[in-house]
């Protein structure tokens, strides 16, 4: 009995570490977000509110953003300000995320069509995604699809991100087949299997992140760098009179959208116009 409440007390004293599950994509206090969309949607407009700040070019015209903006903002943090406080800490060191607004994406993107190929490298860049969906009609505010129509912009947008991560593993298969004849790796035949597994998921449509895995398999997805294994937030961009009002046409149905093809994302009502005037 002493025994054993002598080993409970040294269990207490040193409790055993435990290692915290893996997740996709990179753990790290300062994380990065991109702003993207289809051309001439509201991303720049947005990305001046959100960073209070003058840079980027929100412009009536597609392709206005061709070099991405970055912006470095601070995370507020109310347990930060109350340990400051009763450690009476002279400095408080915020977590950081930074923004860049990236070139419009276009139909064919995948495929180099506009800005395409610049835009996919960006994107894969960030750890998530501010997707911007254009949820107004304004005449005199161009689209490049000529109609308003934010459910199949998202289709547009996430089509263009599979095929690129389509042509990812293709891309990694040839790898995969050099190191298999020079015989730098053991695990060959089972990155293969994985590989199968996500072209699988993609060519139904399903996007990376909505897939589920193992512990091993994340570790070797994390090393590819998908662009559909990243976190997506969509900002369904309304006028300022629907913003206010808190109703707008297209909100059921870009709801619906995600829940039935990425029930991971999520979708927050904002208006770039409202934001603008603030």
């Amino acid at each position: 009995m002493i025994r054993h409440f002598s080993t409970s007390l040294t269990r207490l004293a040193k409790p055993v570490p435990t290692t915290p599950p893996l997740y996709l994509g990179r753990p790290s206090n300062n994380l990065s977000a991109g702003l993207v969309g289809l051309a001439n949607i509201g991303k720049s407009t947005f990305f001046q509110a959100f960073t209070k700040s003058k840079l980027s070019n929100p412009a009536n015209y597609p392709y206005a953003t061709i070099e991405p903006c970055k912006s470095i903002l601070p995370i507020p943090s109310t347990i930060l300000n109350h340990y400051k406080q009763i450690f009476s800490s002279e400095k408080e060191i915020n977590s950081k995320l930074t923004i860049w607004d990236i070139a419009g994406l276009t139909r064919g993107a995948s495929s180099g069509a506009g800005l395409g190929n610049q835009f996919l490298n960006d994107i894969r860049q960030v750890d998530g995604v501010f997707q911007v969906v254009r949820g107004f009609i304004d005449d005199d505010i161009t689209h490049v699809e000529k109609t308003v129509d934010p459910v199949r912009d998202c289709v547009v947008v996430g089509d263009e991100l599979i095929l690129k991560d389509l042509e990812f593993i293709e891309n990694e298969r040839k790898v995969l087949e050099r190191e298999k004849k020079q015989k730098k790796r053991d695990n060959i035949e089972w990155c293969g299997e994985v590989l199968d597994k996500l072209e699988g998921m993609l060519y139904d449509g399903v996007k990376v992140i909505n897939g589920e895995y193992n512990e091993e398999e994340i570790k070797y997805i994390n090393s590819l760098n998908f662009l559909t294994a990243k976190p997506t937030v969509y900002l369904l961009n309304t006028s300022a009179d629907d913003y206010a009002k808190g109703t707008n046409q297209f909100i059921q149905p870009v709801s619906q959208w995600i829940e039935e093809n990425s029930p991971n994302d999520k979708l927050i009502v904002c208006s770039g116009e409202y934001e603008t005037k603030l």
